[in-house]
């Protein structure tokens, strides 16, 4: 229970921060936000390491995070064994 709602606090925290600062993804809505005109856009192009080092860091976090878990599974496996309730 414990690890769900420390999961379930952290993800509304995560979403309270991403709607807090704002992000723009085009020329417009910034000028339209700020009522003042841009001078210029800088875009931003990954580079194919960048984007293979993104991959790498999203398949360590899809493990870590499976793995989390699945020792959470064994945890509550082993409570329930050792208190003799299982189902």
């Amino acid at each position: 229970m414990a690890l769900l709602v420390a999961l379930g606090a952290g993800a509304a925290t995560a979403f309270v921060f991403s709607q807090i600062r704002a992000v723009f993804f085009d020329a417009r809505t910034l000028s339209h936000v700020v009522g003042l005109p841009l001078l210029g856009v800088v875009t931003m192009v990954d580079s194919p390491a960048m984007i293979s080092q993104r991959k790498g860091e999203m398949r360590r976090f899809g493990l870590a995070s499976g793995g989390l878990l699945g020792l959470f599974a064994a945890g509550m496996v082993a409570v329930s064994l050792l208190t003799g309730r299982l189902g």
